[in-house]
């Protein structure tokens, strides 16, 4: 069954494949139209990568070419001051 509650949510979805190859594939959700920031950071908190681009509402799919070293990453998905989600990743290459 549908939860009709989470599909009103703006949310993300999870990372896939997991662990990563070499694009970070996942979806997004949005209630309305504008700038989304994707940051991934390593697991001391360094910010390793950052993408930023505009996307009307509703579903999409992202995809992030995975330019980093073997290892876990946060990824930190932010529409201006509100965070959407994060998600833990792996990426092995």
């Amino acid at each position: 069954a549908l939860n009709v509650d989470k599909l009103d949510a703006e949310n993300i979805g999870a990372i896939f494949p997991n662990p990563v190859n070499n694009i970070i594939h996942f979806p997004v959700n949005l209630n309305s139209s504008g700038d989304l920031s994707f940051k991934i950071y390593d697991l001391y908190g360094k910010l390793v990568l950052e993408r930023e681009d505009y996307f009307s509402k509703g579903n999409h799919m992202i995809l992030i070419p995975a330019e980093l070293s073997n290892g876990q990453y946060i990824l930190s998905v932010e529409q201006g001051d509100k965070r959407i989600g994060t998600q833990n990743f792996t990426v092995i290459k």
